[in-house]
């Protein structure tokens, strides 16, 4: 008999792949071979602060939660700015990215700082995502010392 059928391909635990659609027909008394299916992730990292907010407190480690339902992001893959200035200096565990303050000096601030996120999925799907450090002295504070 000659039937139509329709062969969904997709991965439970990497929801950011796609799946893909083949409409085949057999022919009875006749084998029938397939073509590849190929699953895209074309979904980006997802980057957010443990609070959701953009603008975060300053503290002596950041933390941030990275997600990907694509696979694993290796540490490899992340980079950090703060300001003006690469951080190399972070812990990546569990989906929460550690970023540790080692300096006192650089915890008092008295303007707005931006830190930047950088992550690119298995896939090379880049996200990137700026937050701003709230200040946590005055101006005056700061210079009196």
């Amino acid at each position: 008999t000659n039937d139509t059928y329709s062969l969904v391909a997709s991965i439970d635990d990497a929801p950011d792949f796609r799946p893909q659609t083949i409409i085949f027909k057999t022919v009875a008394n006749q084998v029938l071979e397939l073509d590849s299916i190929t699953l895209l992730d074309e979904v980006p990292p997802r980057i957010q602060s443990v609070s959701g907010s953009d603008t975060i407190d300053i503290q002596d480690t950041l933390r941030f939660i990275l997600t990907d339902f694509g696979g694993n992001i290796p540490s490899s893959r992340i980079s950090i700015s703060y300001e003006k200035n690469r951080i190399t200096k972070f812990t990546f565990s569990n989906d929460t990215l550690y970023i540790p303050f080692e300096k006192q000096a650089s915890l008092q601030n008295w303007s707005y700082k931006l830190i930047t996120l950088i992550a690119h999925d298995a896939s090379n799907n880049p996200t990137r995502k700026t937050f701003y450090l709230r200040p946590n002295v005055t101006f005056p504070e700061v210079f009196s010392e």
